[in-house]
């Protein structure tokens, strides 16, 4: 009896996309303060269903594949992303450090309170080159005469050598 049988069985494999070269860009690596950042992901772009996971470095975080996000303190943020395919595979080895300023100044020479009568006082802030302004400022002096009964607010308002604009404020009542 020479009979051979053969047995043959078939088996299909899905092979998942799996994120590759998980890397992003942005509109901006600097920015002042309250600026939106736009947050760009620029990997793999096949069929499947991605999720992603950013990290801002500041507490906050987004799941969009495109975001913005608005820094509103100075520093430098290491920002993350991973993006996984929903079967297991994810990559997230790509930093970028964006860099945040806020200028701050700091008033000067005014209390909270004065009397309608009271004379004039000067006004200062550091850094200088900055520019007072509100009800009763003239260049650098508040005068509550002229700024009357009530409460007011003095801003001080200056652009520091990067472009970014900052505004420090008091409240004065008169």
């Amino acid at each position: 009896c020479n009979v051979s049988d053969t047995l043959y069985d078939t088996a299909f494999v899905t092979i998942t996309n799996v994120p590759q070269g998980t890397y992003f860009n942005t509109d901006k690596d600097f920015a002042c303060g309250n600026d939106s950042i736009h947050f760009m992901y620029n990997g793999w772009n096949g069929n499947g269903n991605y999720t992603y996971q950013w990290n801002f470095g500041d507490g906050d975080t987004s799941a969009e594949e495109n975001s913005y996000h608005t820094y509103t303190s100075n520093g430098n943020y290491s920002v993350s992303l991973v993006v996984s395919n929903g079967c297991g595979s994810s990559v997230s080895n790509f930093y970028k450090t964006i860099i945040i300023d806020v200028p701050s100044s700091a008033i000067s020479g005014i209390s909270s309170g004065y009397c309608v009568y009271d004379s004039s006082v000067t006004l200062s802030a550091i850094p200088v080159g900055g520019v007072f302004s509100g009800a009763g400022i003239s260049g650098n002096s508040f005068y509550p005469a002229i700024a009357g009964s009530g409460a007011h607010e003095i801003s001080y308002t200056r652009t520091d050598s990067k472009g970014c604009i900052g505004s420090e404020k008091v409240f004065v009542n008169v």
